[in-house]
């Protein structure tokens, strides 16, 4: 019996439109208050959902795919230590130069997943 492969794609996607849009960060936060939302797209990334080292998420991905999803993950990994605590919540990172460009970049690697057909193996 073949073992199915997970899609990983949608949920990847879904927390890049997430870590790319203010607006839907801050529409995060009012629907789950009590939430540290800044914790939650931490969490979300680097512990749930980006993990190339599987071959389920490889699957999921083209080689261009995995670059761009590669090179957001080393730009917010190298960044995320320099955001200040999220005293006011995620309002606190929105208006952060280094969370603005975590936003710009989670974009840039949203745009190269759009650009791309889905994977097909």
């Amino acid at each position: 019996m073949a073992r199915e492969v997970p899609d990983l794609r949608p949920g990847v996607v879904r927390v890049l439109r997430l870590l790319s849009s203010p607006e839907e960060q801050l529409e995060y936060e009012r629907r789950v208050p009590g939430v540290s939302v800044p914790t939650e797209l931490l969490s979300q990334w680097f512990d749930d959902l980006y993990i190339p080292e599987s071959s389920s998420f490889r699957l999921c991905f083209s080689s261009q795919e995995m670059g761009a999803l590669a090179a957001f993950n080393n730009y917010f990994a190298d960044r995320e230590k320099l955001l200040p605590p999220p005293r006011d919540g995620i309002k606190t990172w929105i208006e952060d130069g280094v969370w603005q460009g975590i936003v710009r970049e989670a974009s840039r690697a949203l745009s190269a997943m759009e650009d791309e057909p889905a994977r097909q193996e």
